[in-house]
């Protein structure tokens, strides 16, 4: 591993790439500030003096934005974008993304609409495409986690997750190869920080990354992520285990955590823009960067207010025994038999989650008050997969109580 001094000296040619920019503004404005923003800093600032985690699980955040040409743009996406456009900084960003740039559009001159299609598909893959602002900034912060040695690995969960309206407007190519917030994260840390990790270490940064690529919530990142190879490691407490997501993000990602991984060795949750914030104090364009960090934590954002009130609503539903279904069934996701064991020990300290256990076991066609009875780590592996079976019922739309949404 390399040492602090030497990730101190290794120039940051992490900083930003003109030929995959960031999002967070407008293409144009975007590609006008990186090419000012060549020049390399003097060093790499490091996240902290010294490994702080083993594994970093990192959270997406989608949906996945759809690319589309502007012809492909109906009416109300074209105010939309034009919209966005006037100011890409402050105003709410859309829920796709337009190619522009004659980089790009020159490659789609003289195609037929079948070779256009294909083009947009290949395109999809790319993270500075398919990411919304807050999903590339985790996956920067990720990167830069990394190659300053914050942590040894990368497990980064999300997955093909994608707008409504997207399955009635692509096509079915399109839709078969779409990418997961997991594949987007790792392409845009492979292009950003991939030479510099090798020069640290090495070898190839794909060699500390792994990608979760089925979840679609929260709850099914963690879920997921214990059913992983790292995530017998996790449960056994053999590795420390940190949590990084989105500022709004980290609270309920780390309440989350401590019910899907018992008895791990859990750090603190890292903020995406906490990290960054330290990553841009030597850029050469650093007044622009943390221009773009202050707005994404101001209290005026309107898109952070909405994320920030759903977070409240979602972390509050976790700690309320009225919805106690909103997240048991998830558990059943899990493989790892101890996980499910320690739900219901928890659940059997509090009388008011007893009860509601009781009930909502018992809409499973599981009877709670006998598998409170039973160590579930000693129960014979088909027996317990048919218990998890059950449970994962709760998950679904007719047992799962989910909180009010404030409108």
């Amino acid at each position: 591993m390399a040492s602090a001094d030497q990730r101190n000296s290794v120039q940051a040619s992490a900083e930003v790439n003109p030929k995959t920019p960031d999002a967070s503004v407008s293409p144009g404005q975007t590609e006008k500030m990186q090419a000012s923003s060549e020049a390399k800093p003097k060093k790499l600032v490091t996240v902290e003096a010294r490994k702080s985690v083993d594994l970093l699980i990192v959270l997406g955040q989608g949906p996945v934005k759809p690319l589309l040409r502007e012809e492909d743009l109906d009416p109300a996406m074209q105010k939309t974008w034009a919209d966005f456009k006037t100011d890409p900084l402050h105003n709410t960003e859309p829920d796709f993304r337009v190619v522009e740039g004659d980089a790009y559009l020159s490659e789609l001159e003289g195609l037929d609409p079948v070779q256009v299609d294909a083009k947009l598909a290949e395109w999809q893959q790319l993270g500075r495409f398919g990411l919304n602002r807050w999903g590339r900034e985790n996956a920067l912060s990720a990167g830069y986690a990394l190659v300053s040695g914050y942590t040894d690995k990368l497990l980064l969960s999300g997955g093909k997750t994608k707008p409504k309206w997207a399955e009635e407007k692509l096509s079915p190519q399109r839709i078969d190869n779409w990418p997961s917030e997991a594949q987007l994260m790792a392409d845009i840390i492979r292009r950003r920080f991939g030479p510099m990790y090798e020069e640290l270490y090495g070898k190839s940064i794909d060699s500390a990354i792994v990608t979760e690529d089925r979840s679609t919530n929260t709850l099914e990142n963690f879920a997921n992520s214990m059913n992983s190879d790292q995530g017998q490691e996790i449960l056994n407490g053999k590795i420390k285990t940190g949590v990084l997501a989105a500022d709004f993000h980290v609270p309920r990602g780390e309440d989350i955590a401590c019910l899907f991984a018992p008895g791990a060795e859990l750090e603190k949750g890292l903020s995406a823009q906490d990290v960054l914030t330290k990553r841009v104090a030597e850029a050469k364009n650093k007044d622009v960067y943390q221009q773009i960090l202050n707005w994404m934590s101001d209290a005026k954002n309107p898109d952070l207010r909405a994320r920030e009130g759903l977070e409240m609503v979602f972390s509050k539903a976790l700690r309320d025994p009225d919805l106690l279904t909103y997240w048991l069934g998830y558990v059943g996701i899990v493989e790892d038999p101890r996980v499910l064991q320690a739900t219901v020990e928890r659940l059997n300290l509090d009388p008011l989650l007893k009860s509601q256990a009781t009930d909502a076991f018992k809409l499973a066609g599981l009877d709670y008050n006998e598998l409170a009875g039973v160590d579930l780590t000693q129960v014979p592996q088909d027996d317990f997969r048919q218990i998890a079976e059950k449970l994962k019922v709760l998950m679904t739309k007719e047992y799962r109580k989910m909180p009010e949404i404030p409108k």
